[in-house]
């Protein structure tokens, strides 16, 4: 449910942009207002009342294209499968603190910042800076979200964000987009930042965090931090 309530919190803040969302019974919609299927998502809350065709129609008026989330191993018929990913969260009490390795600096990003957190973004998952700055630049500006810019020896090397969720799973952080260069892998800067977006959010009264990810080398850092695998989603192009 708090994976969820971090896609409806992604469709709240996107309005301004085209995004927005909605809900059926079976259903809790969101659009980013962007022309990738995986980043407007359909959370499939309750199989026996999901119509499929109200999804298509709410998207269809969009003129945008989508992709169903379902529990991992789950028999969708709909659509072909795109991605599987896990999902890891860690309670507050839980939650361990990572020290800022040497010659890291950490602040956060704002309207100013965009084109360089677009960069990183880019750089580190070998993605389009358009496409990444398309949905970067809503959460730079954002009152609910925080992204971070990690500096080492002087240089923008990380970035990623925090976002604020309360919804049906209480109040809670969802971390995403951590990226890091290459070449300051290893050193701890993931780690180290990844702390600073949590540590407010869990200051603030939230119960826990939670996040995604396809990556083992990911999984492990984040381990670190307290962070357990819980459970895992299926995504499938919509159709």
């Amino acid at each position: 449910m708090a994976h969820v309530d971090s896609w409806q919190a992604q469709g709240r803040l996107r309005e301004p942009y085209g995004g927005g969302t909605a809900e059926f019974a079976g259903w809790k919609l969101m659009a980013s207002g962007l022309g990738y299927s995986y980043l407007n998502a359909a959370c499939m809350t309750d199989p026996a009342l999901a119509d499929i065709d109200e999804a298509r129609e709410w998207y269809r008026s969009r003129n945008l294209p989508w992709g169903t989330l379902v529990p991992a191993g789950s028999a969708w018929p709909h659509g072909q499968l795109l991605l599987t990913l896990r999902l890891m969260a860690v309670k507050a009490a839980a939650f361990s603190k990572a020290a800022v390795p040497s010659g890291c600096v950490l602040h956060q990003a704002g309207r100013g910042d965009i084109e360089v957190v677009a960069a990183i973004d880019a750089g580190a998952f070998g993605s389009g800076v358009a496409e990444g700055r398309s949905w970067l630049e809503p959460l730079c500006v954002s009152d609910g979200a925080r992204v971070a810019i990690g500096e080492l020896d002087g240089l923008p090397v990380a970035t990623g964000y925090a976002l604020r969720c309360d919804g049906d799973a209480g109040l809670s952080v969802y971390l995403g987009g951590i990226a890091v260069l290459p070449a300051a892998r290893q050193r701890g800067v993931a780690a180290a930042l990844s702390s600073w977006l949590l540590a407010p959010g869990f200051e603030a009264g939230a119960r826990f965090a939670h996040l995604q990810t396809d990556s083992n080398g990911a999984a492990r850092v984040y381990e670190r931090l307290g962070f357990e695998e819980f459970s895992g989603i299926d995504i499938y192009d919509g159709q």
